[in-house]
């Protein structure tokens, strides 16, 4: 009937919005060494997102996907000492050495997505607010500020700049 075809419009909007296609799988900064996957946990429950944390980057779960119009946060865990044997514990290491213009790259399964930073501060853990409902494509990165310490974070925020597929290696 006539009454059930505007809902069935709206699930197959829904369903196109969240596609593999807007998933960040993988992240890329080539001025400070970073090249990690991205883990997407379904629940913002600390124990899912402590989980991902162990093997990557972690895509805050209800922050923007890499086809809206919002900002997408990504957090990792950054440390200096030695003996940290956890590549993923390294993942955000040296954010702090990032420029107003560096280039980040976040890949999904075909395409790459590039964003320019525009700023870079240290804040206290309480101050460290992101806004994920805005109407503009970003990204922010955080890390904490050393190994252990949730005192301070190091926060990064980037515009998006373009997008391109990634070419098929077997062309």
């Amino acid at each position: 009937t006539d009454s059930t075809e505007p809902e069935t419009e709206v699930i197959t909007e829904v369903s196109a919005a969240v596609s593999v296609e807007d998933t960040p799988v993988r992240i890329i900064i080539d001025a400070i060494g970073v090249d990690t996957k991205i883990n997407n946990p379904e629940s913002t429950s600390i124990a899912a997102m402590d989980a991902a944390l162990l093997s990557g980057v972690v895509h805050y779960p209800g922050s923007g996907d890499l086809e809206d119009h919002t900002n997408m946060f990504l957090f990792g865990h950054s440390t200096g000492f030695r003996v940290v044997q956890n590549d993923a514990f390294k993942a955000f290491n040296n954010l702090e050495d990032l420029v107003e213009n560096d280039l980040i790259r976040v890949q999904s399964d075909s395409q790459e997505y590039l964003y320019r930073v525009t700023k870079g501060e240290e804040t206290k853990a309480g101050d460290a607010f992101v806004e994920i409902s805005n109407r503009e494509k970003k990204l922010t990165l955080s890390t904490c500020n050393s190994f252990g310490s949730k005192e301070d974070r190091f926060v990064v925020e980037a515009d998006f700049i373009g997008s391109y597929p990634i070419k098929d290696t077997l062309d």
